[in-house]
């Protein structure tokens, strides 16, 4: 009985360690795509492509309600 009792709990504690793992690479994994994304829209609103947004390029979306959506979730 020890022993069947020991089997379970080790085989426990493995699928324990690989759901920590896998919510661990989804979260990194989520993180990159979230970072391509909004990597891919500062690229879209650098107009000039100078690497930064000016002033000019950032005020229209102060009031962009898609953009502000999206940026919270």
């Amino acid at each position: 009985m020890k022993v069947i009792t020991a089997v379970l709990i080790a085989k426990t504690n493995r699928v324990a360690s690989c759901d920590d793992a896998l919510a661990n690479l989804r979260k990194q994994r989520e993180k990159q795509t979230n970072c391509r994304k909004i990597k891919d829209v500062f690229n879209g609103l650098d107009v000039d492509g100078g690497g930064s947004l000016s002033w000019e390029e950032i005020e229209p979306l102060l009031n962009d309600d898609l953009l502000k959506t999206w940026l919270t979730t």
